[in-house]
């Protein structure tokens, strides 16, 4: 494999305890193209065959109205299963690996040393079309939602035959195009794709699809008292109350989009947009410079 001129100080970690990945699983046959969803966390750390491990946890994404056929809105649940999935890191060499508990022997997940023109042994767990050849055909860098440049790594598997079956990628500290992990590639509108990456719950990084929010969200103070409330009004109006203090309040979508930002004080009410039901983000910053962020769920 070729050289790299990246520094250490540069390598951007997979494996973050705030981190999350919502993966959907695509079904072309459904009314809204969608079968389920998942949201995976690092759930715990674990020593295994001598190497520290983490463990992903997964919660289930549900609908507010759970009749089909599954068109959302959506949230994560609050409930966290642990998995039989074990990941591990070396940032030295800059790879990820995924555990086999039957043989205790390490899968290469991702290769962030890779250069164009190599071929990805293995890259998907299954291969449910025979022999795969998967190669990094370029390498560009993918802007985050905070601004950051990571590197991405812009992929083509082959089939046997040398039919192009999958054009996908994965980018440094983020994930691939299938989430955290890549199972299968995702063809004739199958398979599971990435919607949304996040940290600290509610801090969307990079998104495809849309991001969802928990069940019941915490709010991710920076600062200390006053308390932040944000809660349904009237009409689809927001009310707050931030206290005694005063900042920039904003009310994004899910998607990012800022539907309402002004400069509030005590108690207040924010007008109806017009935005349907479902998850909404406020993040408010009062004069210090603290920083809260939580979740709203409209009707």
């Amino acid at each position: 494999m070729g050289t790299t001129n990246m520094t250490a100080q540069d390598y951007k970690r997979l494996l973050r305890s705030d981190a999350a990945w919502e993966v959907g699983i695509g079904a072309s046959t459904e009314f809204c193209g969608w079968s389920g969803a998942v949201n995976f966390v690092i759930n715990s750390y674990s020593v295994q065959y001598g190497e520290e491990y983490a463990n992903l946890g997964v919660s289930s994404i549900l609908e507010f109205d759970s009749a089909p056929p599954w068109c959302g809105p959506y949230y994560v649940s609050s409930v966290v299963n642990p998995t039989t999935l074990w990941l591990r890191e070396d940032t030295v060499i800059r790879h990820v690996y995924q555990l086999d508990m039957d043989s205790g022997t390490d899968r290469l997940l991702y290769d962030f040393t890779a250069q164009v023109g190599d071929t990805l042994p293995d890259y998907f767990d299954e291969d449910p079309f025979g022999e795969l050849t998967t190669v990094v055909v370029s390498i560009d860098s993918a802007q985050l939602s905070d601004g950051m440049l990571h590197r991405r790594w812009n992929l083509i598997t082959f089939t046997e035959d040398g039919l192009i079956l999958d054009e996908h990628f994965y980018i440094e500290g983020v994930g691939s195009r299938y989430g955290i992990l890549h199972n299968g590639p995702f063809v004739y509108g199958w398979g599971p794709l990435m919607w949304c990456y996040k940290r600290n719950i509610s801090s969307f990084l990079y998104t495809s699809y849309g991001c969802h929010l928990p069940s019941s969200v915490s709010i991710q103070a920076h600062g200390t008292d006053p308390p932040v409330q944000i809660t349904n009004g009237l009409g689809g109006r927001f009310d707050y109350d931030v206290g005694l203090t005063s900042g920039e309040l904003v009310i994004h979508a899910v998607d990012g989009r800022v539907l309402h930002r002004a400069s509030v004080i005590g108690r207040g009410t924010v007008p109806s947009y017009g935005h349907p039901p479902g998850a909404y983000v406020y993040t408010f910053q009062d004069l210090a410079g603290r920083r809260w962020t939580g979740r709203i769920i409209t009707e």
